[in-house]
């Protein structure tokens, strides 16, 4: 279901704070909310959710291809509903991302937060492909 910001803000701390590990428990849901809230305000931000997930995403021109595409920002499903809840959230967003123009869409996993193959596989099975790895360093 699409959320409108006070949905969005909801469901991002209750299954935000359903989370056990401990690398998602730190994530810091009022920064996140915040911000979100400012993308879905100025129309960049899009929230799909219910009570056992959620997925927030934005939706930019690629300054690259100058097409529209949509990038998952968060994907969070409560353990122990998936995964159902995360099939149908990706398809929400896959359909809201299409509606709006966008001709692909990007997904990922942060690697502290995410069992990578577990998370390869799932995307592999809904039609993904591999597109890039990041790096990054502390400053």
């Amino acid at each position: 279901m699409r959320l409108n910001v006070e949905q969005m803000e909801n469901i991002v701390w209750k299954v935000g704070g359903s989370q056990t590990d401990p690398g998602l428990r730190k994530l810091r849901l009022d920064l996140i909310v915040d911000a979100f809230e400012n993308f879905m305000e100025n129309g960049t931000g899009f929230a799909y959710g219910e009570l056992g997930g959620f997925l927030l995403a934005m939706h930019s021109v690629d300054v690259f291809s100058g097409k529209r595409k949509a990038y998952e920002f968060l994907f969070l499903v409560d353990e122990h509903k998936q995964p159902e809840t995360a099939s149908r959230l990706l398809a929400e967003f896959e359909a809201g991302a299409k509606a709006d123009g966008c001709e692909t869409a990007v997904t990922g996993a942060h690697a502290g937060f995410a069992d990578w193959k577990k998370v390869d596989r799932f995307y592999r099975m809904k039609g993904y492909s591999f597109l890039s790895e990041s790096m990054q360093k502390i400053l």
